[in-house]
């Protein structure tokens, strides 16, 4: 791949026009961009971009940058991360790469977005391969034969002035459903975009061989209701990635050749779900694992922990932050956060789990005010833990739950 068409950058990090990494143009695709999707990505600077704490693939024109996690620039290890990246994506159940084993060697070594197309292109081709479900859907025409029912209404208001055309409605058993026209546009989208020959060639065969569809406007709602539809259970897993496609897709219609796709991940979120499927999957029957566990404390509004566990009758709170942390000295607003959590939750011990980059040691604290639990007043601690993402392998560490663990001091 040629140097000037492939970036790789971390988390936070810059990128400007004026040090000839990006041109004018791919900066004013980025800002708007960004506009749509109301700044969350990255903060505009002059003539540049700073990226926040998403990761993935931005598609900018020709242009690809990858963003790492900002954990693994101390270890030089940029390739290795892209493969943790799409496990992470996996265990944490966004994307489905079993597929992928199946991939041409040359793919495996590619830009992440061309991994996510080629899984995107997978789950269609199987789809195809098995049949697309057809579905019954009403239509209407305004033409001199009469098919179906005469809607009258519509013929007085229509067809005064001109009584050969008859205007009428019937059912029709097609391919023609919005789950299909979703998919079908998400081809047409990755189609655009600069990749290898090989999937090139793939994408434009399934695009001739699935059913042609109507375009339709894609919005976060239409898959709330997409995935409800009755039949098309098989289509999950290609809606997933679709999604993400067509929801983050920023079309050329002002800046010339330079349309922008992102395939982007918020750390804090990818760093929270994959603590929290590990301890479901490591700890037994004796634990109770819940995610997002809230409680009302004032009007409408909630606390709400990350991760609640409780064990032989002890609660215990976590809560994630993807933070680098120069010393084991959190701010004084998540040490407030993890006392209301305590009291609210009736918890004798919090984590506050940062990912682990310096080799900081653990730090734990008991607050100066007792906890009330079960009618008593208990000592109640944080503690401050750091933990590793990766082993010394460089794969993903499937012992951090136990790590984790081990850190409630359990007797």
């Amino acid at each position: 791949m040629k140097k000037s068409t492939y970036l790789q950058v971390f988390e936070h990090q810059v990128l400007r026009v004026d040090q000839q990494q990006l041109t004018l143009q791919q900066f004013d695709a980025l800002a708007y961009f960004n506009e749509q999707h109301e700044q969350k990505y990255f903060s505009l600077l002059h003539k540049g971009v700073r990226f926040r704490q998403y990761v993935g693939v931005l598609q900018v024109g020709e242009l690809t940058i990858e963003i790492l996690p900002k954990t693994d620039q101390h270890k030089n290890s940029a390739q290795n991360w892209q493969k943790v990246l799409l496990d992470l994506l996996h265990a944490c159940q966004f994307i489905k790469i079993d597929a992928l084993t199946q991939a041409p060697l040359q793919l495996k070594t590619s830009p992440l977005l061309w991994l996510y197309i080629e899984l995107f292109v997978q789950e269609v081709e199987q789809l195809l391969s098995q049949g697309l479900q057809k579905n019954y859907r009403k239509q209407t025409q305004n033409a001199p034969n009469w098919k179906g029912q005469i809607n009258f209404a519509k013929q007085l208001q229509k067809n005064l002035t001109q009584p050969h055309q008859i205007y009428s409605s019937h059912q029709t058993y097609d391919y023609q459903h919005p789950i299909h026209q979703v998919l079908y546009k998400a081809l047409k989208i990755v189609e655009q975009f600069w990749i290898n020959h090989h999937l090139k060639n793939k994408i434009q065969y399934l695009i001739k061989a699935f059913p042609q569809q109507q375009d339709i406007l894609v919005t976060e709602a239409s898959y709330v209701h997409l995935y409800k539809a009755p039949k098309f259970n098989k289509y999950h897993a290609a809606l997933d990635l679709a999604r993400m496609i067509t929801l983050q897709y920023s079309p050329d219609i002002r800046l010339g050749n330079c349309p922008v796709l992102a395939i982007l991940f918020d750390m804090n979120q990818l760093f929270e779900q994959y603590i929290q499927q590990q301890l479901k999957k490591t700890l037994d029957k004796t634990w109770q694992v819940q995610a997002q566990n809230s409680k009302r404390f004032w009007g409408n509004r909630n606390l709400r922990p990350d991760i609640w566990l409780s064990h032989k009758g002890n609660n215990y709170i976590l809560d994630t932050k993807w933070k680098i942390l120069k010393r084991p000295a959190p701010s004084d607003e998540d040490l407030r956060q993890m006392y209301a959590y305590n009291h609210n939750f009736e918890a004798s011990r919090s984590l506050l789990i940062y990912p682990n980059v310096f080799g900081l040691s653990q730090r734990s604290e008991a607050y100066a005010q007792p906890n009330l639990i079960a009618g008593k007043a208990v000592t109640h601690y944080c503690k401050v833990v750091f933990v590793d993402i990766l082993n010394k392998k460089g794969t993903l560490n499937t012992n951090i739950a136990s790590d984790i663990i081990q850190h409630l001091d359990l007797t």
